[in-house]
């Protein structure tokens, strides 16, 4: 019932129920029970990190990414690249969105992949993994699961790319990428976290193509001397210049150094992206 403060209910056990006084033109009503809950708060897109204090665009204001150069002012001399960093379905959506500028049901449906795929593997290691994150404690994911889960995912987009290039079609898929973006996708850990299983699916074809046209491997590890399309167990130290809370039109088309380190218990060396 919106528009009502439930502040100013007045409930009172009843033998037909609970009673609830004061629902405005609703007047009086019975429940079987009384939930309080917190609504919808003010959004947070401020986030500090190593790297500086960044502040992302509102979740329904204008989509920049998917803009002409992913929103620059001006046109970039060698195009415009991006940098996506996490391992989410909110990086990995927008992934997708800086390498094709579409995502979900619709870029699924756009790839065109083959109609005959095995999706037992998948449907059976993200049950289990599933339940494994369910029963985990929090501070201690169920890693031994989430791995064979992504690995399904991998043997299903592996063999989406290799039937295109057996039936002659990965030069196909490549046009559906943008030309006037580089995506490059920045993973914390060895693989993506938990999300959607599209989002895990849809992110892993489309590396093979932005891979295959820029010619470098599909997943690297920090510290390679050729960066890949995923770069994994590592994270954002540091972006120069950082004069600013956030990058606006006047900062899109200058170009940015950002600096990444390997993820604790890992032995990689930092490299520098430009």
């Amino acid at each position: 019932m919106h528009g009502i403060d439930a502040s100013t209910l007045k409930c009172s056990d009843e033998v037909s129920g609970l009673r609830v006084d004061n629902l405005g033109h609703f007047g009086q009503m019975f429940f079987g029970a009384a939930i309080s809950c917190i609504g919808f708060s003010g959004e947070n897109t401020t986030v500090p990190s190593t790297a500086g204090v960044m502040i992302a665009p509102q979740f329904w204001g204008p989509d920049d990414l998917i803009a002409p150069f992913a929103g620059a002012s001006s046109q970039p001399a060698t195009g415009a690249r991006v940098l996506v960093s996490g391992g989410g379905d909110g990086a990995q959506q927008d992934f997708l969105r800086a390498a094709t500028g579409e995502f979900g049901v619709t870029l699924f449906k756009k790839l065109g992949l083959p109609p005959v795929l095995n999706l037992s593997s998948i449907i059976l290691a993200d049950d289990a993994a599933r339940r494994a994150h369910a029963w985990s404690h929090p501070q201690s994911p169920p890693r031994k699961a989430q791995a064979t889960w992504h690995a399904a995912y991998e043997r299903i987009a592996d063999a989406v790319v290799k039937e295109w290039k057996q039936s002659g079609l990965l030069a196909q898929k490549i046009k559906l990428l943008r030309s006037d973006v580089t995506p490059r996708w920045l993973v914390g850990g060895d693989q993506p976290g938990y999300c959607y299983g599209l989002n895990r699916l849809l992110s892993l074809i489309v590396a093979h193509p932005v891979a295959e046209r820029e010619g470098i491997p599909v997943s690297s590890a920090c510290g390679q001397t050729r960066l890949g399309v995923m770069i994994v167990g590592c994270k954002l130290s540091r972006v120069v210049p950082l004069r600013h809370t956030h990058c606006s039109d006047q900062c899109h088309s200058q170009g940015h150094t950002a600096y990444v380190r390997g993820t604790p218990g890992t032995r990689r060396r930092s490299v520098t992206l430009k």
